[in-house]
Order: structure tokens, then sequence, then C-alpha cells
């Protein structure tokens, strides 16, 4: 079962360099299921709001951030990664349990608890 406590970007540190299986909460709602082999390192490139190097930074930006920019040019980017970080870190909070055996724990939790983001 994954871990009961919910972790936000401030207690990454309680975050285990381990693998292991986390989910994303948006509330009392799993958005995300994901396996890692270092949790901490996962995580906190999950709460960077890097949209070109964190496909789940994306899925926030695309699913819940919209926003169509009426500005062009370097800042873009940056811009919207800061929205989305800020997102990010506003309204998730992660769980996670440690596990050797990732692959067949994060089918069977992304078939248990049918995450809105990565669904199979």
């Amino acid at each position: 079962m994954l871990n009961s406590s919910m972790y936000n970007h401030k207690e990454l540190s309680k975050i285990p360099s381990t693998r292991g299986i986390y989910a994303a909460w948006l509330g009392n709602e799993c958005i995300y299921v994901g396996k890692s082999s270092k949790l901490n390192h996962r995580l906190k490139s999950h709460y960077s709001g890097q949209r070109g190097s964190d496909q789940f930074c994306l899925y926030i930006f695309d699913s819940y951030i919209k926003v169509i920019p009426n500005e062009v040019g370097a800042n873009l980017s940056k811009h919207l990664n800061l929205k989305t970080q800020k997102w990010i870190r506003e309204n998730l909070s992660f769980s996670y349990f440690e596990c050797e055996n990732d692959t067949v724990q994060e089918t069977f939790y992304r078939k248990s608890m049918h995450p809105t983001l990565n669904t199979l």
C-alpha cells in the first residue's frame, strides 16, 4: 500500500533515495502513479515545473493550467515553467512506498487507483 503520509515540495528531504512507486494527489484525487529508481530525485524533478525535461510537468500544464500566452519570445518558456512549478507546489502532494519490483507494482496501482493523467 502507498504510504498514507502526504509530502509537499518543502518535505522532499523526507523522501528516500530508493526505488519505489509514488502517487500524485490533487486533494483526495489520485492524478498520477509512477515509478522511480530514486524517489526523491523524481519528485524533485516533478516539483521543478520544467515542461521540457519532465513529462509529468507537461501533463500538468496541458491538463490543469492550459494558458494560451499572448506573448512570444525567449522568456515565454521560462514564464510557463514557473507557472507550472507554482501550480504544482500549491496544489499537489505525493505519497510513496519503497519496493524492488516497481514495474509490476506500478501497473497494479495504475489499474486500481485509476489516476486521471496516466491511465492504463
